[in-house]
């Protein structure tokens, strides 16, 4: 397999800016094609939560690794590949699709889910689209994903905001690596999971490709049962593997803020978050409480870099999107840093928590109000293995050398409270 590398794309037009402050209350989606309807008579189930030891887990980073190791898990799959993505564009998204096509050729079962929304931005949705249009054309089975109801006003943007890929019921891919070529400047996270965890997957995706497949009949309101855990989960797996709990949002589960909550209450000793955007007052109000009870609590945070996206932002205000979260948990004394973007990155898109050095919970969401209560995620509690010591420390090598502390001016609060209100 050759190797990909992958440029990043420019847009060329400035008005996403105005998009981003004046769409709140108009709701945005594209027509999508008529889905391929499956006739099957059985309604899927969603799958209970379930503790699942001996997982065997690494971390893939930035979207080049990433994507050269998903293609090469999906030409040596066997039976059969299922992806589910809020974003598949640009040249990344083609040799995934490339793969993809070659795969469904050789007679493997392959779907892809895609959020209708392609991306929301015209930059992101010409990119999409053209995958979009190879995968339709070729024959790739393909649906895009009902999702949870959004407010009437506020917060109308509900995503099926996923990156996971399901191989052959044995590799899972779950993380914040959306696949665009603008993404390529982003540093990001993705975690290859080999184990049981692959069983559960399957009857998400399962689940959410039959509502897709029937969204007359989803009930957009249906959220289904709450978290419910007591205390960080515990390691029972063989040494060097993982214990994971699946948790998540969508049409049918409602378990991922309890499950972040449930974790900063049950630390005793140390929390390290690094988040791409942070503004969820009752995840605040948790760390806060934390911290106050003596835990050591380290948030970093992404600066809000939005110049790929909106190219006369160079010179403007920094921290939107966090500028509410540093300020709040600065003003209780918690130690809040901004990421410093190595080389040839633009952003921090990662999104994890550690917690007492030994639980790790990642995955697809953003600490937001969308990202926590209406938009589809999927996040893993992952207890003990090598990928919580990898995790915390890549944490601790950001926070002494990648990071300052933020400076979050007037004008960045001003456009962060309105992008809450309406957006996150």
């Amino acid at each position: 397999m050759n190797t990909i590398r992958i440029r990043p794309a420019h847009p060329s037009r400035i008005h996403y800016f105005f998009v981003f402050l004046l769409s709140a209350g108009i709701g945005f989606s594209l027509s999508p094609a008529s889905p391929d309807i499956s006739s099957t008579p059985i309604i899927p189930t969603y799958p209970a939560s379930r503790v699942i030891h001996d997982n065997r887990i690494e971390a893939v980073f930035t979207l080049d690794g990433y994507v050269n190791r998903l293609v090469s898990d999906i030409e040596n799959a066997e039976h059969s590949v299922a992806i589910d993505a809020y974003i598949l564009g640009g040249e990344a998204g083609m040799a995934i699709a490339r793969a993809l096509l070659a795969r469904n050729q050789d007679g493997l079962d392959v779907r892809v889910l895609l959020d209708r929304h392609l991306g929301a931005v015209d930059v992101l949705q010409s990119e999409t689209e053209r995958v979009l249009t190879f995968l339709t054309k070729q024959g790739v089975p393909l649906r895009f994903s009902v999702t949870l109801n959004g407010g009437w006003i506020r917060h109308r943007w509900s995503e099926d905001h996923h990156k996971l890929a399901l191989i052959d019921d044995r590799v899972v891919y779950v993380g914040g690596t959306n696949v665009a070529d603008l993404f390529a400047t982003y540093q990001d996270l993705m975690l290859r999971v080999e184990g049981d965890l692959a069983r559960d997957v399957r009857q998400q995706f399962e689940y959410d490709w039959y509502w897709a497949g029937h969204p007359e009949q989803a009930d957009r309101n249906f959220r289904g049962d709450a978290f419910v855990g007591n205390g960080l989960i515990e390691c029972e797996s063989r040494a060097g593997l993982s214990t994971v709990r699946m948790v998540g949002n969508g049409i049918g589960r409602q378990s991922l803020e309890g499950s972040i909550i449930n974790a900063i209450d049950s630390a005793t000793t140390s929390i390290r978050i690094q988040l791409h955007q942070f503004n969820r007052v009752p995840i605040l109000d948790a760390v806060i409480r934390a911290a106050e009870r003596g835990v050591d609590v380290k948030v970093l945070l992404d600066p809000s870099n939005l110049d790929n996206f909106i190219p006369y932002m160079k010179w403007g205000p920094r921290g939107i999107f966090n500028a509410y979260a540093a300020n709040r948990l600065i003003s209780y004394g918690i130690a809040v840093k901004f990421a410093v973007p190595e080389e040839n990155f633009e952003a921090y898109h990662m999104k994890f928590g550690i917690f007492d050095d030994r639980v790790a919970l990642v995955g697809t969401p953003n600490w937001t109000h969308l990202g926590t209560t209406r938009n589809s995620e999927t996040m893993l509690e992952i207890g003990g293995g090598t990928i919580v010591t990898d995790l915390t420390q890549w944490f601790d090598g950001a926070w002494e050398l990648r990071a300052e502390h933020p400076s979050v001016g007037y004008v960045s609060r001003v456009i962060g409270f309105f992008y809450r209100q309406f957006f996150k």
